[in-house]
């Protein structure tokens, strides 16, 4: 992945961005406009220890990584769909994204068989940028079949390597018809670099889940299906993408709230998020989930919200964080 930075000056919203110096980096959170990987209207999020980059005209945040370090960042970015845009069909960019729970109902939204591919006003969707206190707030236009307008809000505070990443969904005041009636849940998908494992924590006393874990595919789940690229102990799933020959997913009841992913290179990244007792989590009861893909070959590391019924003018959010660190 190359990593070109174009510092501009410029307003975003009511603030104006500029470069500053290096010593200053250790010490304030700075957001400045960067050409990334083809993308020339991403912004770099710094503190001058960790770099987050967010590429708003796909809605996604695409690499996190040490200062200087780009190779660091776990993030795995589809060298085939660099620099691009929305265009026809669904396009697999990369990078974190998110997307509305359970994917079981999408057909339902959106008015058709299948539940697969998301919808496109969400993603990528179309989001407008401006600056927040330590980072920035992506706002997007609103999905028709879904009837929600999805905000993330990226913040880094100085001297530290965690990020936290606040999702939104909003219901229009005078939204109407009866997507009320069918649940949504915050559901966010941060795809990782294909020579990484994953370690998923799982209660294996689950009530939602008998045995803690279960296979998916598509929203629906398959109990009896195993991975060749799992390994299960006690009370840990440990999953790659090595070997495969055809995808496959599993979820999990997570009460930790927690995945952390592993390179090889020894750089170790967190994500953590709430867990809510009882929940309901909407896609086969799992709160967590890990995606590996074999060609190309990606890890996605999958967190859920806690799933509800969204009124007009009505809203919900959920908080993750990442955290970078060399083992």
């Amino acid at each position: 992945m190359t990593f070109r930075p174009r510092l501009i000056a410029l307003c975003l919203g009511a603030t104006l961005l500029t470069p500053v110096a290096a010593n200053a980096r250790k010490h304030n959170t700075t957001v400045e406009l960067v050409n990334f990987d083809g993308w020339t209207n991403a912004y770099s999020i710094s503190n001058g220890i960790v770099d987050v980059v967010v590429v708003p005209s796909i809605g996604r945040i695409m690499s996190y990584n040490f200062t200087g370090h780009p190779e660091t960042s776990p993030i795995w970015v589809n060298p085939d769909e660099m620099g691009k845009g929305a265009g026809d069909g669904w396009r697999n960019f990369g990078g974190d994204k998110v997307w509305p729970a359970p994917q079981g109902d999408w057909g339902k939204h959106m008015h058709q068989d299948r539940n697969w591919p998301p919808d496109p006003a969400i993603d990528p969707g179309s989001f407008t940028i401006s600056r927040i206190d330590n980072g920035v707030r992506l706002t997007g236009t609103p999905s028709k079949a879904f009837a929600i307008s999805i905000n993330r809000n990226i913040v880094l505070k100085p001297g530290q390597t965690q990020v936290t990443i606040t999702d939104s969904f909003v219901r229009s005041a005078d939204a109407a018809g009866g997507a009320d009636d069918l649940p949504l849940g915050i559901w966010s998908v941060t795809q990782t670099k294909g020579d990484e494992t994953a370690d998923l924590p799982f209660d294996p006393k689950s009530i939602a889940v008998p045995g803690g874990f279960v296979g998916i595919d598509e929203g629906t789940p398959n109990p009896s299906f195993r991975g060749t690229n799992w390994t299960i102990g006690a009370h840990d799933l440990w999953i790659n993408a090595k070997g495969l020959k055809r995808g496959n997913k599993v979820g999990v009841d997570d009460t930790l709230g927690i995945v952390t992913d592993t390179d090889s290179h020894g750089v170790v990244f967190t994500e953590k998020f709430d867990y809510t007792p009882g929940g309901p989590y909407l896609d086969c009861g799992t709160d967590a989930q890990v995606y590996a893909n074999d060609n190309p070959m990606y890890i996605e590391i999958e967190a859920h919200s806690a799933g509800r019924n969204l009124k007009a003018g009505e809203s919900m959010s959920r908080t993750v964080t990442w955290d970078l660190r060399r083992r």
